[in-house]
């Protein structure tokens, strides 16, 4: 109500020569203020409210932004990891073929070499049995 009205509504209440009517309208009158004032901290309640509602809705969208840019990155690593761990799997199989032909061929050379040797050995035997038969 605006400043007249309330005037208005005052000079009524103090033209009232009846103490008890008097008393109940000066309640009313102040139920009726507490009223008008709730309604109008509730109004700018309710216009802050949706002030933080519109600012929150912008953060919501930057958040859901930056989490799909996370998730995106994390992704990226996951993915990155897997092609690490294939490439290392891949590495190791081929150092242990490596490995494992390495050491047949080195075997094959050492069995080579001892029978060179068992021959060798055979052969000087032979020469040696050979010259002291002369």
């Amino acid at each position: 109500m605006n400043e007249k009205v309330q005037n208005d509504i005052d000079a009524l209440i103090s033209g009232e020569n009846d103490p008890g009517k008097r008393a109940v309208l000066i309640v009313l009158q102040s139920i009726n203020r507490s009223l008008i004032a709730n309604t109008i901290a509730t109004e700018r309640t309710q216009v802050d409210v949706e002030k933080h509602r519109a600012d929150f809705s912008v953060h919501l969208k930057n958040f859901e932004a930056h989490a799909m840019n996370e998730e995106a990155i994390m992704n990226k690593g996951k993915g990155a990891w897997w092609v690490m761990a294939f490439v290392l799997s891949l590495v190791q199989v081929l150092a242990i073929y490596g490995w494992n032909s390495s050491r047949r061929e080195i075997e094959t050379m050492q069995a080579a070499a001892h029978d060179a040797e068992v021959t060798h050995l055979k052969m000087q035997a032979r020469i040696d049995a050979l010259e002291k038969g002369k």
